[in-house]
This record gives C-alpha cells, structure tokens and sequence, in this order.
C-alpha cells in the first residue's frame, strides 16, 4: 500500500489589505527594489562598457582650500573672552581638557588643526555661536547672559 501526500491549498487565504503588487501592474512604475535593481544593473553595464564617467554623469572635481588659522595664546585667550566665558565653561563648550586650554593660552602649546578650525568658525560667525553658547549654559543665576562681558 502506498501513501501519497499531497498538498491542499490553503482556503480562505486572502492578500493583505494595502499591498500592492512588486511590479508595474498597476500604476506603470517600478517598485523600490526594482529601482535598486535596474540601478545595479546599469551600474553593472556602465562598469563592463569602457564609457567615459563623464558621459553619463555629472562629474565635478571640487577643492576646498581651506587651512586652519594660527592661534596664539592671545588669540586663544581673545577669542574665549569675546564670548566672556571662563577657562572651565569655554574648555567644556570645545569639548577639551581645562588643561589643554591652559596650556594654550599659556604657550605651553598649541591647538591641535581641528580645534583651531572650529576656532576659525567661532570667530567668523560670532553671533551663530553665541546663541549655541546661551543655549547650552545652565544659568546657576536669575538674569540674561550679556555678551562679551
């Protein structure tokens, strides 16, 4: 005697509500993983053809000449006093050891390029970094913070 298993399809199956098919069925665009896809492929076709990049895409070649300044420990000094903060907050607000800015203002040593970049930014947007500054200060006082003091 032999059995034979078979399968029956399921009843009452129905497609979920809301979904809609993977293909161009109904509204004539492809779906998300279609797009990848056909992205893949013509990147695929593009890498294998030998074409130029620049005949099928926008090519810019940019350059950002762009040097951090040189901080002196005066400028280091007068650039924390324009935003009349002392060494403890001014050094929290850098992201830097007390110590560091110490021996930056004291010509121990100088600013790594990163912090006298975000230097450079702070001198030349004061205003935008004053407000990141009072927004930032936990007012241990009543009163508005006065700029400069």
């Amino acid at each position: 005697m032999s059995s034979a298993k078979t399968t029956k399809p399921k009843e009452g199956r129905r497609k979920a509500k809301g979904t809609r098919p993977a293909n161009r069925q109904r509204t004539g665009k492809l779906s998300v993983p279609q797009q990848v896809l056909e992205g893949l492929r013509e990147m695929a076709e593009f890498a294998t053809s030998g074409e130029p990049p620049q005949k099928r895409f926008t090519v810019r070649h940019l350059a950002l000449e762009l040097e951090p300044g040189d901080y002196t420990p005066d400028k280091v000094r007068a650039t924390r006093e324009l935003f009349g903060l002392s060494q403890p907050l001014f050094a929290k607000f850098l992201g830097v050891e007390v110590s560091a800015l110490r021996h930056w203002e004291q010509g121990i040593r100088s600013p790594s390029a990163v912090v006298r970049r975000f230097l450079d930014e702070m001198n030349a947007t004061p205003d935008h970094w004053w407000g990141r500054i009072e927004a930032a200060v936990r007012r241990t006082q009543e009163g508005p913070l006065c700029k400069g003091s």
